[in-house]
């Protein structure tokens, strides 16, 4: 499946053994045309320490032999400012299937929930919040994103284990309940 920031933008790819890998929205349309969720696809590229992130150079589709070179930052233009999709407040409630990783530090910045919804938390969100989000964990997240072709993201304002109080995210020096 595609990852998604809380825009709904395409910014990488979850492939099927939890692996990350992320490209800027300047490569995001030639990522899409490239690569369609179920192809099967070879990776070359590095891991990331011990995260389930990789640093992708090429990605080969092996269902129809495209492949599609992951460009570096700023080697492609900026994609047109066309009409992008409004964000609205949204809920979503689920079982944390995968926890999502920031790909410049390294650091949990979310989690994709057994409904399809992809989370995004805050940057400012603190360590010992991200180290209470766990896989298996029964949530529900208020906050504001967009449903799009590719799936729902939205960008958390609060969270909680699903029937409990939630944690707004400006008070997320404590653990989730």
């Amino acid at each position: 499946r595609y990852l998604l920031n809380a825009r709904g933008d395409v910014n990488g790819l979850l492939l099927r053994d939890g692996s990350q890998m992320h490209v800027t929205l300047r490569a995001a349309e030639d990522l899409t045309k490239t690569i369609q969720p179920g192809d099967h696809v070879r990776v070359h590229g590095r891991r990331v320490a011990d995260l389930p992130l990789v640093r992708a150079d090429v990605i080969i589709n092996v269902s129809d032999g495209k492949s599609f070179t992951v460009p570096y930052r700023l080697d492609l233009p900026m994609p047109p400012r066309e009409e992008r999709p409004r964000v609205n407040e949204m809920k979503a409630a689920g079982i944390i299937e995968v926890l999502l990783y920031d790909p410049s530090k390294g650091v949990v910045n979310g989690a994709l929930l057994s409904d399809g919804t992809q989370v995004r938390l805050p940057p400012d969100v603190g360590e010992q919040f991200r180290a209470s989000l766990q896989a298996n964990m029964d949530v529900e997240v208020r906050g504001y994103g967009t449903a799009t072709p590719f799936g729902s993201a939205l960008a958390a304002i609060a969270i909680g284990r699903r029937g409990q109080p939630m944690t707004h995210l400006d008070a997320s020096l404590q653990e989730l309940r």
